[in-house]
């Protein structure tokens, strides 16, 4: 296990190498100039030359990224073009209302997608199996920002159940914060319970129809016992591969739901960032998710050596 982990640490240092090499052309292909977008259109052209020089946006390109790569192996992730604050305490202040949203609608997509799949699964043919099929279609078809807009107009207008937006931190309250997060998390973990959900009943269905269930069940094991000791298990590997998956879309993809609510995460950043041409934010910030991609994928593949030890990760 720790050979293989190794293994992986090492081939993750050429692909961030290559990720970031990405990152920094596409960055600079935007159209736009930062430095003109900072002081504004009634700037002359000499104060936006002035302004390029000291910012740095006026050397070439390669010795640009060699020296953006040497301080971010530095832990120096620069400083933002529009207003001069250091990238790492921007992103250390949002990072944390998008990593609670993405967590949260994560444990949601759960609760509903496991239990819903294994009953589909084992009611297979009737009226739950069919019930629990047209949820997941409402939910991989359904835009997030659509049932977003749909919660707010219900539990928030009509029966005044939670606020309407904003953001509430978990040291203010337990209770005000799960409160404040719980219809936008829902409304981003809710297409990921229907994918977890179809995932969960096909893979429970195959092992179902495998000899070794079919002796259980002639041995009177019970069907409760049957589907969730013996045969779930069995599903895991294909199971925590898409919750994996599901979580990286959800931290990347929180941006139309934090815009929705109100949410001060990171979504909101890149977006403010974007508008404003502040490369080193986007960079940073991109450079970031790729890295909680990699990680989670590691963590993905550390966790089928666990599950299923016939799995030889060493090999």
């Amino acid at each position: 296990m720790l050979k293989y982990l190794f293994k992986r640490i090492l081939a993750t240092i050429p692909v961030l190498f290559i990720v970031s090499i990405v990152i920094f052309s596409i960055v600079y292909i935007i159209p736009g100039d930062p430095a003109a977008v900072i002081l504004g259109e009634n700037a002359s052209q000499e104060d936006i030359q002035a302004l390029r020089t000291r910012m740095g946006l006026d050397e070439p390109p390669i010795p640009r990224y060699f020296n953006w790569l040497d301080n971010i192996l530095h832990g120096d992730l620069g400083a933002s073009t529009a207003n001069g604050t250091p990238v790492a305490t921007m992103i250390a202040n949002q990072i944390k209302p998008t990593l609670n949203l993405a967590t949260f609608a994560m444990l949601l997509a759960l609760i509903i997608a496991l239990p819903l799949g294994m009953w589909a699964a084992y009611k297979k043919g009737t009226w739950i199996d069919q019930a629990v099929t047209v949820i997941s279609l409402l939910g991989i078809s359904l835009p997030s920002f659509l049932l977003g807009l749909f919660l707010i107009m219900i539990g928030a207008v009509k029966l005044r159940w939670f606020p309407v937006s904003g953001y509430v931190p978990f040291s203010e309250g337990i209770g005000a914060h799960f409160n404040a997060l719980f219809m936008p998390a829902f409304a981003l973990g809710f297409i990921h319970a229907a994918l977890i959900m179809r995932i969960t009943r096909a893979t429970l269905l195959e092992v179902l129809n495998t000899d070794y269930i079919r002796m259980a069940k002639s041995k009177g094991v019970h069907n409760f016992v049957l589907v969730a000791k013996h045969a779930f298990k069995n599903t895991l590997v294909p199971v925590i591969t898409i919750i994996g998956q599901s979580f990286i879309i959800a931290l990347s993809g929180s941006t139309v739901i934090e815009a929705v609510f109100g949410i001060p995460g990171v979504g909101s950043l890149i977006v403010n960032s974007v508008s404003r041409r502040d490369y080193q934010v986007i960079q940073s910030v991109v450079l970031l998710t790729a890295l909680l991609n990699i990680t989670v994928n590691l963590i993905v593949d550390l966790l089928y050596g666990v599950i299923d030890p016939r799995i030889r990760l060493d090999r």
